[in-house]
């Protein structure tokens, strides 16, 4: 994740869309616990890292 403020501001208003929508996210490329604990507050669903996929709760509708 960027530590730009902008682009922080980008990606939490695109899990707020998404959730507001009913639409569940994953966010791919995470790199360290930070960035994990950041999509947590934001929101998040699920994130996609080298491990494989890690889901935050009840998963219903990836698009």
């Amino acid at each position: 994740m960027p530590h730009s403020a902008d682009d922080q501001a980008i990606i939490a208003a695109d899990i707020k869309m998404a959730r507001q929508l009913g639409i569940d996210t994953l966010a791919e490329g995470i790199e360290n616990k930070e960035q994990i604990q950041q999509l947590k507050e934001m929101g998040a669903t699920a994130d996609k890292n080298i491990f494989g996929v890690r889901l935050y709760g009840t998963v219903k509708n990836f698009v």
